[in-house]
């Protein structure tokens, strides 16, 4: 679902609050900016769309940021994202970067904000427009500093995605009244937990295995993203699959339930060798902190229910 056409403006003369309204005011800023940059990259001003989920991600991100960046010098970050991903056809290369940074210098009188951290607000928000799982490292160089052994896959610099299939009934309610299967594996059954994983493709053959085809109901692939420090993971060998091993990461999964030492336990997926899945524990008290964005159908061949 799109939003409402954004047509070229007069920038804003007062701050606007984040959201789908203080976003839309901030394209419509970035577009009336006076610039040859801006001009060339957007030829069809008018046509321009705002994504249904993006207010929601660029409202939640810029929470990350704390306090010393201000939306108003954020959203014109956000909106450059969001405009110039539609123009490029969301491909990202070192000429489309030093486009984005000669284009953000014109638009200087929006934003204080200088381009290496405008910088990681686009990509940020590229990411999630494209639905990628990371960002490619050689376009980062210059905050590349994180390990190469992280297994699960970043969002953008700061987020961590997380998927999980659900009914379409489910998938609407708030993320606190989510149902899943997979967690029992891991935690006694009187434990509350969702089972997510770290990848779509993951999230889909554990709804394959757990579910199959027998439900009439459409299923949603839903998309959540959270800060790293949120999340943990289990001690132990991934692949080390013998039973005294598995009867010890049950005993640190139920400790770290019952603790709540964190939001999200990252424990190896029992469908596919070197992927993950993720525990989420909703009586964490920043499990409100798990941000749930967009909800796409996700299309079943019932013809083969009997295989």
């Amino acid at each position: 679902m799109l939003g409402q056409e954004l047509l070229p403006d007069s920038p804003s003369p007062v701050a606007v609050p984040p959201g789908h309204d203080g976003l839309s005011r901030a394209m419509k800023d970035v577009l009336s900016a006076e610039s040859d940059f801006v001009a060339k990259f957007l030829p069809l001003q008018g046509m321009t769309h705002l994504p249904a989920g993006f207010p929601a991600f660029a409202n939640w991100h810029h929470g990350q940021l704390g306090e010393e960046v201000s939306w108003e010098d954020a959203a014109p970050a956000y909106a450059l994202a969001c405009l110039s991903h539609a123009a490029y056809g969301g491909t990202f290369d070192p000429s489309v970067e030093w486009e984005l940074e000669l284009q953000w210098a014109d638009l200087a009188p929006l934003s204080r904000l200088e381009w290496p951290l405008a910088r990681r607000l686009v990509m940020a928000a590229w990411a999630y427009l494209s639905g990628d799982e990371a960002l490619p490292r050689d376009l980062d160089s210059a905050f590349d500093d994180q390990d190469e052994g992280r297994s699960s896959p970043r969002l953008g610099l700061e987020l961590v995605p997380a998927f999980v299939v659900l009914r379409e009934s489910m998938a609407h309610q708030p993320p606190m009244h989510w149902r899943t299967r997979g967690q029992e594996r891991w935690l006694p059954t009187d434990v509350p937990a969702l089972s997510l994983a770290a990848s779509p493709a993951l999230a889909v053959l554990d709804a394959l295995a757990l579910y199959g085809f027998a439900e009439e109901e459409p299923r949603l692939l839903v998309r959540l993203a959270f800060a790293p420090h949120l999340l943990r993971t289990l001690d132990g060998s991934a692949g080390d699959t013998s039973p005294l091993a598995l009867a010890r990461q049950r005993r640190d999964a139920s400790h770290w339930a019952n603790q709540l030492e964190s939001v999200l336990l990252q424990v190896p997926s029992p469908a596919c060798p070197g992927e993950f899945n993720l525990l989420a524990n909703p009586r964490h008290p920043d499990f409100v902190r798990v941000q749930r964005f967009d909800a796409r159908p996700l299309q079943l061949d019932r013809r083969r229910h009997s295989h």
